[in-house]
């Protein structure tokens, strides 16, 4: 992002901005990309700053830093937060990398790497970043595993929607999850009450009605999965929503 694209920004400010970044050790850089291109890495930092010294200008606007964890960069968490603190953001995420298409374990992290994750989440919880993070979603999420639906069921589809900026709209922020409908050819009020939804619904309401659809979708590590133990410390007490319960989850 050069000082135009800066300036343009600044006219028409988002609510939010996000920058995700995979690596931002340059020891690490080499591991993903070539070495003829390390000097990106210097360049994305640039780029960062340029965007902190220009934070004034966006009053509004909300600041996050976001990286995937993976096995390159999974010993980086404190300095990405100390990192965001310098450069004035407003929060930082990490994520667990979901396996990718074709080779799902590349680069993902091992089981050994795994476990030291959670352990130096628990550490760095107890430090003070001067930055908003979101380290006790990720030490759930990690606990929880990639097979989320085997665990938490998923209540998305009754709480939850996402419009695109196609007009498309979804249940959840997963691209590959099911469309319901489009909202440039039905309202929204019929789209969240038609014949998809209703269908996913009725399919959710049973356990076994996740080998159906799981397929076709990438649940793992699912970032909405606080949300669904939320709603389902609730739902659980209700005899009939135990149909939708796996053995394991229910307390």
């Amino acid at each position: 992002m050069d000082e135009a694209q800066i300036a343009g920004l600044i006219k028409s400010p988002p609510q939010e901005l996000q920058i995700s970044t995979w690596i931002s050790s340059p020891q690490d850089w080499p591991t993903l990309y070539s070495r003829e291109d390390g000097c990106r890495l210097e360049k994305m930092w640039d780029n960062m700053n340029r965007l902190s010294l220009a934070k004034k200008k966006f009053a509004q606007t909300r600041f996050i830093l976001h990286q995937p964890l993976h096995r390159f960069n999974y010993r980086e968490m404190a300095s990405l937060l100390k990192r965001a603190h310098k450069l004035g953001f407003d929060r930082v995420t990490f994520s667990p990398l979901k396996p990718l298409p074709g080779n799902p374990e590349a680069i993902a992290l091992t089981t050994n790497q795994k476990r030291t994750v959670e352990k130096e989440i628990m550490q760095l919880k107890q430090i003070d970043f001067g930055v908003d993070h979101n380290l006790n979603d990720l030490l759930h999420r990690m606990r929880i595993g990639p097979d989320v639906w085997q665990t938490v069921p998923c209540y998305m589809p009754w709480s939850h929607a996402r419009i695109r900026s196609n007009g498309s709209v979804t249940f959840c922020n997963n691209p590959n999850h099911l469309m319901l409908g489009d909202i440039n050819q039905q309202p929204f009020s019929v789209i969240w009450n038609d014949r998809p939804i209703q269908k996913l619904r009725k399919q959710l309401i049973h356990h076994d009605g996740y080998k159906h659809i799981i397929e076709s979708m990438d649940c793992a590590y699912c970032c909405h999965v606080l949300h669904n133990l939320c709603v389902h410390q609730v739902v659980r007490r209700l005899s009939w929503i135990k149909l939708m319960i796996p053995t394991s989850a229910r307390l």
